[in-house]
Parts: structure tokens; C-alpha cells; sequence
């Protein structure tokens, strides 16, 4: 979600048990008036042929899943985002849908390759213009990137692949 990354985050991480808790009594709390089956918000898992959290790692490289019965749905036709529900599921559905979502605000936190390339220009609207503009340049070489990031390892450490909150 743009608004995310205009406030200088992104889309909240479900990656763990915990988070995804945390994030259901969110949706739980926040959207109380509405009835059970509009509880549910956008979340920074998304699938293009693979689904992959917001931070990048694919999500075979995570251990916690929370899908809800029937789901991942898979649509040939669009891009997949994920919503969590108030009752802790992870849901499939089109991106283009108007539903609520989560943003987790980074403070000062990293840039992307393009933001810190973009990073000098002082002008706002001419900085965005440069990460738009330079945006495919560097998804191409974050996609090779990802490509050499395998995750057959089993000796993984959760540690470093589990976020957990600190609230």
C-alpha cells in the first residue's frame, strides 16, 4: 500500500504466531461495528505466482502458517494480496479490493536500494518521481537477488527469520 510507505513504513508482517495475533485483535478492536465477515484487513503477504512476505522472503522460507479453510485461493488472472480476519486467519483476495489495512512504521528505517539511490534529492515531489522512474531498474536486481536466497536449509535458525513484537 502506497499510504503505508508514504508514512514511512509498509504493510504489517504477518511472519509468526504472535504477529498474526497481534494483528487479529487489531482488525478485532478496530472494526468491532462491523459484522464478522468484514473484520479482516490487509497484511504484507502477497503472491504473484509464489507468495512472498513484505520483507522479502518467500514464504516457504517462513515456519508459522494461518490460512483459513480453503485458502490460498490462487487467481490466475491478478496479483493475490493477503488480509488477516479478527479470528486469526489468513485469507486470500483481489488486491483491488477497498478493505482496511495495517501498516507497520518503520522509524528511520533501511531504505530500499532505489530510496537510498534517490535519497539526495532534497525536492519531495522530484525524489518520488526518481523512485518511480528507477523503481523496475532496481526490482530486477532484487528479483535475482531473491532467486539466489533459497530456503532448503532445515537447520534454520527461527530466531533470525521470527519477528516478534514489543509492545
Amino acid at each position: 500500500m502506497v499510504a503505508c510507505e508514504d508514512a514511512g513504513g509498509h504493510l504489517a508482517n504477518v511472519g509468526s504466531d504472535s504477529r498474526t495475533s497481534f494483528l487479529a485483535s487489531l482488525v478485532s478492536s478496530a472494526l468491532a461495528n462491523h459484522t464478522a465477515s468484514y473484520r479482516k484487513a490487509f497484511v504484507g503477504l502477497f503472491s504473484d505466482g509464489g507468495f512472498v512476505a513484505v520483507t522479502g522472503e518467500p514464504l516457504n522460507c517462513l515456519p508459522f502458517r494461518a490460512w483459513a479453510p480453503g485458502h490460498p485461493k490462487a487467481n490466475k488472472l491478478k496479483k493475490d494480496c493477503t488480509v488477516v480476519t479478527s479470528n486469526r486467519y489468513w485469507k486470500t483476495v483481489d488486491c483491488t479490493l477497498k478493505l482496511p489495512y495495517i501498516c507497520e512504521l518503520i522509524s528511520d528505517g533501511p531504505l530500499s536500494p532505489v530510496e537510498r539511490y534517490c535519497a539526495p534529492i532534497s525536492n519531495e515531489k522530484r525524489r518520488k518521481n526518481c523512485i518511480l522512474r528507477n523503481h523496475k531498474q532496481f526490482q530486477n536486481v532484487e528479483q535475482s537477488n531473491q532467486i539466489k536466497y533459497q530456503c532448503f536449509d532445515s537447520n534454520i535458525n527461527k530466531k533470525t527469520i521470527e519477528v516478534t513484537d514489543n509492545n
